[in-house]
């Protein structure tokens, strides 16, 4: 699938950081995907869409999300809200809070 330019694509340096900044305080700090805390001066983030442009999202600023680097290399799904609820169920399985999906076998005569 190509990659879209984006407006984020077209932005200045200056107007990428104010851009996170602005993400960063709508978002009560945290990264968009694992929820822990982001520190812009230490951590390397990225600003993604939640709903992919080649699924009819919006190019525009309410539909990004800023998330850790790390988390956006490591999503499951295109759709960061599905990508959300994916890394939850995955840290619930870690903790050994939510067991592993047993395969079911055909017991049939």
């Amino acid at each position: 699938m190509p990659r879209y330019s984006t407006r984020i694509d077209e932005m200045n340096q200056k107007e990428k950081a104010q851009l996170e900044e602005r993400l960063l305080k709508f978002q009560g700090g945290i990264c968009f995907l694992c929820e822990h805390e982001i520190k812009l001066e230490a951590d390397e983030t990225e600003i993604d869409h939640i709903v992919p442009i080649a699924d009819g999202g919006p190019d525009e600023e309410g539909n990004w999300a800023l998330l850790h680097s790390s988390c956006n290399s490591k999503k499951r799904a295109k759709n960061l809200n599905l990508a959300k609820v994916l890394m939850r169920w995955d840290s619930l399985r870690e903790k050994g809070v939510v067991p592993l999906l047993v395969e079911i076998q055909d017991v049939s005569p």
